[in-house]
C-alpha cells in the first residue's frame, strides 16, 4: 500500500489531524484525469454528506436554535417541527421547511455563572 492510501485509510481511524487529511485528500483528487473517476470520488462524498447531514437533523428538536445556510444568507430561526428529512423553522414569524444539510445546531450561550 503506498503512503496516501495508508493514510486515506488512517483518515477513518482519526489518526492525524483533520488539516493533514484533507491536504492528502485534496492531493489525491488533484491526480484525477478522467470525468468518470471524478464522478465515483463526487457520488460518495454526496452520499457521505447526506449521512451526515441526517444523522445531525436526527439530532434536531422542536424549539432548538437554527443555523440556516443557503442561497447566499445566514439566517437563525427555531425548529417548530422535525420530519424525517426536513425540519420547520420559524425564521421572523416564517416557517420554513429546510433540510438537514442546510441546518447547523446552534449553543444557546448560558448567561448563569
Amino acid at each position: 500500500m503506498n503512503n496516501n492510501a495508508k493514510n486515506v485509510a488512517k483518515f477513518g481511524e482519526k489518526t492525524f489531524e483533520t488539516e493533514t487529511a484533507q491536504w492528502t485528500i485534496e492531493k489525491l483528487i488533484k491526480e484525477i484525469n478522467n470525468l468518470e473517476q471524478l464522478r465515483v470520488i463526487k457520488d460518495i462524498i454526496n452520499r457521505k454528506f447526506k449521512m451526515i447531514a441526517q444523522v445531525e437533523g436526527s439530532m434536531l428538536n422542536k424549539g432548538d436554535l437554527v443555523k440556516i445556510t443557503g442561497s447566499n444568507k445566514l439566517e437563525q430561526g427555531i425548529v417548530t417541527k422535525v420530519n424525517r428529512t426536513r425540519a420547520v423553522v420559524d425564521v421572523e414569524g416564517v416557517s420554513w421547511t429546510v433540510p438537514f444539510n442546510m441546518l447547523s445546531k446552534m449553543e444557546v450561550a448560558n448567561d448563569n455563572k
